[in-house]
């Protein structure tokens, strides 16, 4: 009868035969510590008068993202973007959405007030845009987020499609959705008895950057 061994039972362990597997990695939560938030908003093309599309860039954003690529469906992502902190046209932005000319700085203050009015974004009212995810599941190397999009006190359903990529040390997010206006209860921005106005299509890109906690 073959004896077994102390010696051969601590090797077994060590390899792992016969033994429970053992438990996969803890999610890691990422705060975010750069990136952009981005919004474009374009001029309604069927208007009298021709206007000029514009993309805000918000410069304040907050948030945190809790990721576990072997396990999609636990993530959780929490997002505040301050509307004061929101930058027309910064260098940069317009050629990413592939917008030709600038912007002149008086034109960026304009529009920024314009934005922030009582009749856009409130920001007396409504000091912040908010996301918050309700769910993941797997897509390619990133994953498809549902979650709920909050603006000028209202909130709405989104989905994106994301590029994801993350190891434990660093954690980058790359996608983009659309929305509008009227979704959110408030009208686009016209001008001049509507001879001027904007389309009422939003469209949100995301390209951020996180660290963990």
């Amino acid at each position: 009868m073959t004896r077994w061994s102390p010696l051969a039972s601590l090797a077994l362990l060590i390899l792992g035969v016969g033994t429970a597997e053992v438990a996969s990695a803890e999610p890691t939560t990422y705060t975010l510590n750069g990136g952009r938030l981005e919004v474009l908003v374009k001029y309604d093309r069927n208007a009298l008068i021709a206007g000029h599309d514009h993309v805000l860039v918000s410069t304040g954003f907050s948030g945190t993202v809790t990721w576990d690529p072997d396990n999609v469906g636990a993530c959780k992502v929490d997002i505040k973007m301050p509307v004061e902190s929101l930058v027309v046209d910064p260098p940069g932005a317009r050629q990413r959405r592939g917008l030709e000319g600038d912007t002149s700085d008086g034109d960026k203050k304009t529009i920024k007030k314009n934005a922030l009015s009582k009749g856009q974004l409130h920001s007396d009212e409504h000091p912040h845009i908010t996301y918050k995810a309700t769910g993941c599941r797997a897509a390619g190397n990133g994953a498809v987020v549902t979650g709920t999009l909050t603006m000028r006190g209202a909130s709405k359903p989104v989905e994106t499609t994301m590029a994801i990529t993350a190891d434990g040390q660093s954690f980058g997010a790359k996608g983009a959705f659309t929305s509008s206006h009227t979704a959110f209860g408030f009208s686009p921005y016209t001008a001049l008895l509507g001879s001027l106005k904007n389309d009422d299509t939003l469209t949100f890109y995301i390209d951020v950057k996180g660290a963990p906690q």
